[in-house]
This record gives C-alpha cells, sequence and structure tokens, in this order.
C-alpha cells in the first residue's frame, strides 16, 4: 500500500540502506501508485528518496503531481516538509517543480498556520530554510513562527547545532523581516527568558572555540547581549588567544566581527585584529608602519598564560589553520567590515582577498547584509585610506569598491510604510513604529525644508535630513540597539562616525524618546530644538 511504501522508504534511508537495485524498484513502484496515495504518503516518499539521491524528474513530477491535487487535505507539517525539499533540489530538478505548488503550499500554510508545529523548532528551522532559499519575504509566516518561539525553544530542548541555526536564520533575513524580529526581541521577556535558559545549557559546557565563534555571530546577529552572555564572552576572551591561533583563520575573523557588533571587549578586539593582520599581510604592515600603533601586548592576548586544553566537541566547520591559512570570503568580508567598525586599518591586500574570493562579484545574498558590509568597508577606505594605499591598490579592486558604493539598497531607497491593520483580529502583530514620518510631519507643520529617509553616501539612510544646513537627525531604533541590555551596536556606532566624517552634523535622539514626545503630543517643541 502506499503508506507501506512510505513507511519502508523513510526506514531504509534512516538506516543508511544503499541497494541501488532495490531503490530503483521502490521508486518505480511509488510512480505507479502514485495517483492512489495521500498527499503525506507522496511527501514521505519525496523526502526518503530525495535524501537518499535516488529522486529523478519522472517521479519528482508524479509525487508532485499528487501533492497538488491532495494539498488542500494535508497538515501544515507536510506543507513545510514539501516546501524544505522543492527549496532544497538541485538545478536540474527545479524545472519538474510545477510552477503553482510553492505558492500554493504557502497560501495554505497560512490558512492552516495555528497548529503544533510550531512548537517544534526544526519546524520552524526547515520553513526559515525555505523562505529563504525560495527568497520570499511572508510577514505572516514570520508572525506564526516567532509568536511561539519562546514555546517551541523550552518544550524542544534543542540541541546546540539547531539552536545556533535558528538563531542564525532569524539573523539573517532581508531589513524589513529583520525589524520585525528584533521587535520581538525588545518587547517579549519571555522570548529573552528563553533565549537565556536555552543558552545556558550549552555555553556553560566546554566547547571548542569553533562552536564558540559560531555562538557569538548568531548571537551578533540577532542583537542579543545580557549579563550572562557578557560574562560568556568574557570568559571565552580570556582563554581563547593559544586556542585561536591553532583554528582556522575565519573563527578568528568570525569571533572578532561578534564583538565588535555586540560592542564588547573592544579592545581586546583590536589586538587580536592587529596580531592577525600582521601575521596574514606582514609586507603590507611593513611598507605603511605609521599605520599602525606600537601594542606593548600586541604579541600576548589576555589570558594567554593559563592557557587549558578544550576538548573538540561539536565542532561545525574546518577550513585549515592558522592565522595565514585560507578563509571563506564571507569570513574576511565580516572581518573588514569589524575593522572599519573598530575604525582599524584597512589593508588592501585584505580588500584584494575579499574581491578573489567573490570572483570580482558583488555579494548577492538575500538579506542584503554581504552588500551592505562591503558598501560600509568601502566608504571606510575611501575615508581613511591614504593616497599611497589607494595607489597601492590594483585598479580592478578600486573599481569594484566604487562600483558597491554607487548600487542602490532597497532598505536605503524604500519608504517606511505606516504600520497596516491587522486583517483579522485573532492576529498577533507587534507594533512598528513609523518615526520617519512623525518626524517629517512635525517638521512640515513647522514649514521647516527637510527629507525623510535620505541616503547618506548611498551606504546609510538618515531618519531626517537638512542638505542645505548639512544636518541629519539619527535615530536608534531597534535595528541599533540590542537586548535587552539596550546597549548601542557597532553597526549604529559605525554610521554615526561616518555621518560625521562626511561632514554632516549628527542629532542623536532615541526612539523611545520620540515615541514619548509623540504620545504627549510635545514632538514639534522637541523637533523646534
Amino acid at each position: 500500500s502506499p503508506r507501506q511504501l512510505a513507511r519502508a522508504l523513510r526506514g531504509l534511508a534512516g538506516s543508511g540502506a544503499g541497494d541501488t537495485t532495490l531503490y530503483v524498484e521502490l521508486r518505480e513502484r511509488a510512480v505507479r501508485l502514485a495517483p492512489a496515495m495521500y498527499g503525506g504518503n507522496a511527501v514521505d516518499v519525496l523526502m526518503a528518496l530525495n535524501e537518499v539521491g535516488h529522486l529523478d524528474a519522472p517521479t519528482l513530477e508524479s509525487l508532485l503531481g499528487t501533492t497538488l491535487r491532495q494539498l488542500h487535505r494535508m497538515t501544515a507539517a507536510d506543507y513545510i516538509a514539501i516546501l524544505y525539499m522543492t527549496s532544497q533540489l538541485p538545478a536540474d530538478l527545479q524545472g519538474s517543480v510545477p510552477e503553482s505548488l510553492q505558492d500554493e503550499a504557502l497560501h495554505a500554510l497560512r490558512g492552516r498556520g495555528y497548529g503544533p508545529w510550531r512548537l517544534e523548532l526544526e519546524a520552524l528551522a526547515h520553513l526559515l530554510e525555505a523562505l529563504r532559499a525560495l527568497r520570499v519575504q511572508d510577514e505572516e509566516l514570520l508572525e506564526l513562527v516567532i509568536d511561539r518561539l519562546p514555546a517551541a525553544l523550552r518544550s524542544s530542548r534543542p540541541p546546540l547545532e539547531l539552536l545556533v541555526r535558528t538563531l542564525e536564520l532569524l539573523g539573517d533575513l532581508p531589513a524589513k523581516a529583520r525589524l520585525h524580529v528584533r521587535i520581538h526581541m525588545h518587547r517579549r521577556p519571555r522570548l529573552q527568558s528563553a533565549l537565556r535558559h536555552c543558552l545556558g545549557k550549552h555555553i556553560n559546557r566546554r566547547l571548542d572555540i569553533e562552536s564558540q565563534a559560531v555562538i557569538a555571530r548568531a548571537l551578533a546577529g540577532i542583537g542579543f547581549d545580557d549579563p550572562v552572555t557578557q560574562e560568556w564572552l568574557d570568559r571565552v576572551v580570556a582563554l581563547s588567544g593559544p586556542l585561536l591561533e591553532s583554528a582556522p583563520p575565519g573563527v578568528t575573523c568570525e569571533f572578532i566581527a561578534a564583538l565588535a557588533e555586540l560592542s564588547w571587549q573592544r579592545s581586546w578586539a583590536r589586538q587580536t585584529a592587529r596580531k592577525l593582520l600582521r601575521q596574514r599581510y606582514p609586507d603590507w604592515v611593513t611598507q605603511f608602519p605609521n599605520k599602525w600603533p606600537k601594542d606593548e601586548d600586541a604579541d600576548e592576548a589576555p589570558g594567554e598564560e593559563e592557557e587549558k586544553e578544550v576538548p573538540q566537541e561539536n565542532a561545525m566547520f574546518r577550513f585549515g589553520v592558522g592565522f595565514d591559512a585560507p578563509a571563506e570570503a564571507d569570513s574576511l568580508l565580516r572581518f573588514a567590515w569589524a575593522l572599519a567598525a573598530l575604525n582599524e586599518p584597512l589593508p588592501g591586500p585584505l580588500l584584494a582577498e575579499v574581491y578573489a574570493g567573490f570572483d570580482g562579484q558583488l555579494p548577492s545574498d538575500w538579506s542584503g547584509l554581504g552588500l551592505q558590509r562591503l558598501q560600509a568597508v568601502a566608504l571606510q577606505w575611501s575615508l581613511a585610506a591614504s593616497e599611497a594605499e589607494k595607489l597601492a591598490l590594483p585598479e580592478d579592486v578600486r573599481g569594484w569598491l566604487e562600483l558597491a558604493q554607487e548600487v542602490p539598497r532597497e532598505d536605503l531607497h524604500s519608504r517606511q510604510q505606516a504600520p497596516r491593520p491587522e486583517r483579522r483580529s485573532k492576529k498577533i502583530a507587534m507594533p512598528t513604529f513609523g518615526y520617519e514620518q512623525w518626524l517629517s510631519i512635525a517638521l512640515s507643520q513647522l514649514h521647516i525644508p527637510h527629507t525623510a529617509g535620505m541616503p547618506i553616501a548611498n551606504v546609510h539612510r538618515a531618519a531626517v535630513a537638512f542638505p542645505a544646513q548639512m544636518q541629519v537627525i539619527d535615530v536608534l531604533s531597534q535595528l541599533d540597539v540590542s537586548a535587552p541590555a539596550f546597549r548601542t551596536l557597532g553597526s549604529a556606532e559605525l554610521r554615526r562616525r561616518h555621518m560625521v566624517q562626511l561632514g554632516w552634523g549628527l542629532h542623536p535622539v532615541g526612539l523611545r524618546e520620540l515615541y514619548d514626545a509623540m504620545r504627549k503630543g510635545s514632538l514639534k517643541l522637541m523637533v523646534s530644538k
């Protein structure tokens, strides 16, 4: 029967059986039984065949046709499974997916979104991975995911890898969706408590330095910062000096970038960054010695005398060890951004290595964070590099950096929308805050010429700018401060520093201050000052 076939294939896939002849016969049997299958059985067969690598185009077309016909009878878990599986298919099989399948599955999932699947962290992670692979921004599905995330974290007892993967997916979203996540992080103590509880079970264990770097990167991605994570970062910094030298350079790059974003242990991050650059690019350091302050303890990281052996547990990635070993382009780009955030020199060879890692192309990740980091790095280079450094950089790399600064980003040029009304009374929606509109309305009533949401150097966005006077009002939103510690993040500090270096007069203000003034009706008085 179809159910027996689905169970047999799932069991074979789980056991790792490698009998090709058996899989071919079962695949042919699945095609013959496809018209009589339920949608859930077809999804199980597809998942099993795809997992063992025996899924071909005819089988995919037949079983997806069954899935499409039975879509209205399937469960939310089946919708997530089919979205995840089709998003991970190789390019040669993507043409066999019906054009309407993914849209109809997403529509059906929205209709049946209120279910027990939201208490399973793995299902939430699979849905987020599918949305990222399909490059679909769906505010309603994201709300369904985050709304029950505290309960999912407490009930699932997730392993470290699943927890970190979920946090990275939540931090690697487009700007609008990322703001949605940050609003939840700031306004929901239960979510903060659940994260603290789950993280505490893992960070108190003796993990290897690679796992600790990945955790720090995930925390920086969602802006989570509290006394527990701060104490953990202090412990990692105290013991990481000798461990980083024997780890892949990407680990050091990621860890420094996380500290720069969280604005924590910045002095240690600077010293470690200089040490890495001296060993990785010695010729550049020798060519431009005036760019480097003399560190008395540059060759000795804090806590080096207390070297302890840490068991290699939960190692998540390996590239080769040593500060001069090869590293991934994304890690090097994060490191270059960290140097800009720490106001450290940007070596030309590092920029050339990032250029080569991306094959001369611009970052094209769905979230847009890669392009955003590259633009900030390019602006920092143009502001801080000397003429000799610019001439020493290869011409194609210079052109690449100039092109990056000219590319428009959606989050820079899109208009800030007012909160839309809830479509259903049962829908739980976090409020958004149109602070640019608040300021613009108040300034318009005062007849003061201004530009709301103005891009600065096509890299940063000012809430309100006065171009004639070269003045800006910069608002710290939920994307700019950590939760729950409410400390300014490194990206916001870099934005403000760049604005000042470009000659703009900066008037900083907090979102809470604006909100209180708006509620009290004193916003015009506030901006007139």
